[in-house]
């Protein structure tokens, strides 16, 4: 058993990493939902919108297979700050073309697929990257602190707070978005203060 003092987050670079990444899946999981409204209210289509789902998770778990190698090849550091950077490009460019009326589905689809594969790469590079930020004592407990945060945040806040906040009319709209929006964000956010103990 670890004491206070081999603790993970008696590493600061490990703190300040762990604080970023909590926010950052706030994000995550917000764009998770985000994105699929956003095609369901352009195109008005649930296959539409079961295909956007498809989009997102496929890419990500066919690129995750060389993610990690991925990873080990360069610059692991540069590689994560690319792949943000790219995504970051992709949401500015939809929320620009959604603001001027030039937002056209190809342009989503692709998008989706580019950040999937940018977030399989970024998650090849954190992994590998956390046990060079603290002592080896912690490796391990760093490594499952890291996998349960995520986990939390990406599978169980979603449901409850959709669930919480209503299910989707029989018509296959929602019935409230912004109380879905809210119920996400707040079970989102109790799951990464939950993942920090």
């Amino acid at each position: 058993m670890l004491t206070a003092r081999d603790s993970i987050f008696a590493s600061q670079t490990f703190r300040r990493y762990f604080v970023g990444q909590a926010f950052s899946y706030v994000g995550d999981g917000l764009r998770f939902i985000a994105i699929p409204l956003l095609v369901f209210h352009l195109t008005k289509s649930a296959l539409s919108l079961g295909f956007t789902y498809v989009l997102e998770i496929l890419p990500f778990a066919l690129a995750g297979l060389i993610g990690g190698s991925l990873a080990d090849r360069i610059d692991r550091k540069r590689l994560m700050i690319s792949c943000d950077f790219v995504r970051f490009c992709i949401i500015t460019a939809f929320a620009v073309g959604y603001w001027t009326n030039t937002l056209s589905l190809p342009l989503l689809y692709g998008g989706i697929v580019v950040l999937s594969i940018c977030a399989a790469f970024f998650l090849g590079g954190q992994s590998s990257s956390i046990p060079y930020m603290i002592r080896s004592g912690a490796k391990h407990q760093s490594r499952c602190g890291a996998a349960c945060r995520r986990a939390d945040l990406e599978f169980h806040c979603a449901a409850t707070g959709s669930r919480i906040a209503g299910t989707p009319r029989t018509s296959g709209r929602f019935r409230n978005k912004r109380l879905h929006l809210f119920g996400f964000a707040t079970f989102a956010t109790l799951g990464s203060v939950s993942g920090a103990r």
